[in-house]
């Protein structure tokens, strides 16, 4: 990414805004729409994110009008101050847009971990309390780093502590964003150990929560840019890729309605292309973990309803799709078990006996005349 061009940062920047927008605005289109059900603590958080990483671009923006991102010297000393006291605001949009994605993914976790699993509900709530931490740690550090004196940070006197150039405040900001990310892709890995689920389930469930990889990729390759190029612009582009990115992995999850409801429109033959390829996206995003498809509500053995042997039971509302079904995190007997349940529709039609043999037909299948059949 050497030799990038302010305009090219810039139009760069605001592309990949977009897409993450797309994502964004097709998440809420299926909670509030397809789903039609409330936002969740973790659209909240998604969407605060997008928030500031707008904040984020309009500062860059802002930056590049003023002559920024360019070989040129600004000689202007009103200029540079102003150049200075956005940059030191961007720092804010920047901090609060990498954050909030881990408190969106966080929130889904607590949803998603029972209340049967108390040392891995530890575990959340130990890498929460960091994840918080770190980020009022991360805001503080860009605010105070230079002292109580904070506007010596767009002070044009040779020598002046500048924040945004501290290779020390660097390196403190990415390690806990590093080891935050690290810590939120494999705090629910534990949950698999329990699981009873074909291999092809497990696949599909390690790689929905695996996306986490590409936000980490995307960090370290952010972090190697400013180390080895010192490449400015390209840092402008890789900050941006890695705030996206983020919002993107943590928006892929809630897309499975789309995934099947495109399937049922490609083609009405099963065994079509269109329903073939949606049915393996499915099955590696979605179809996870469900290790009982023929539990239901209620038990036929015994004639009890399933709740009295669960202890706890999280629906994921985060991964509903737009038929009604279900997929349920509970633990029965001490083992964490995920369900499917499936909403049945049937239809019925009347049956009118024509003739003797009509007659003797439903004589002997006990339906009688003008009775009713039901057929799914």
């Amino acid at each position: 990414m050497g030799g990038l061009k302010g305009s090219s940062v810039i139009a760069t920047e605001w592309s990949l805004l977009g897409i993450a927008y797309c994502f964004v605005a097709t998440r809420m289109a299926v909670r509030l729409f397809n789903q039609q059900k409330a936002l969740l603590v973790s659209d909240v958080f998604l969407l605060l994110s997008s928030v500031f990483a707008l904040g984020l671009v309009i500062t860059d923006t802002m930056i590049y009008k003023l002559g920024g991102l360019s070989d040129k010297d600004i000689e202007d000393p009103s200029t540079l101050i102003r150049m200075g006291k956005i940059a030191f605001a961007g720092n804010y949009f920047y901090d609060t847009a990498i954050y909030f994605p881990k408190f969106s993914i966080l929130a889904l976790y607590v949803r998603l971990i029972p209340q049967t699993m108390p040392r891995l509900r530890l575990a959340l709530w130990i890498v929460i309390a960091f994840v918080v931490i770190s980020c009022l740690t991360t805001c503080l550090a860009d605010t105070f780093w230079c002292g109580s004196h904070v506007a010596s940070n767009w002070s044009l006197e040779e020598g002046a502590c500048n924040a945004f150039e501290s290779a020390h405040l660097f390196h403190l900001d990415w390690s806990l964003n590093f080891i935050s990310d690290v810590f939120i892709f494999a705090l629910p890995f534990p949950l698999f150990r329990n699981l009873t689920l074909a291999r092809r389930q497990l696949y599909g469930l390690i790689f929905t929560f695996a996306l986490g990889l590409i936000t980490i990729a995307v960090n370290v390759a952010r972090f190697a840019t400013i180390i080895l190029t010192k490449n400015f612009n390209a840092i402008y582009v890789w900050s941006m890729a890695e705030m996206t990115t983020s919002i993107m992995v943590v928006c892929l999850p809630a897309l499975r309605p789309l995934l099947r409801r495109t399937g049922e429109f490609s083609s009405t033959d099963p065994k079509s292309s269109g329903n073939v390829i949606t049915r393996t996206i499915n099955s590696a995003l979605s179809r996870t973990g469900l290790s009982q498809l023929g539990s239901s509500r209620v038990d036929n053995r015994n004639g009890t309803r399933r709740g009295n042997n669960v202890d706890r039971m999280e629906r994921l509302s985060d991964v509903d799709d737009d038929g009604g079904s279900q997929v349920e995190l509970t633990t029965q007997t001490k083992a964490p078990v995920i369900y499917k349940s499936q909403d049945v529709s049937v239809q019925s039609s009347r049956i009118d006996a024509s003739n003797s043999h009509d007659k003797d037909v439903e004589r002997q299948t006990g339906l009688g005349n003008n009775s009713t059949a039901w057929h799914e």
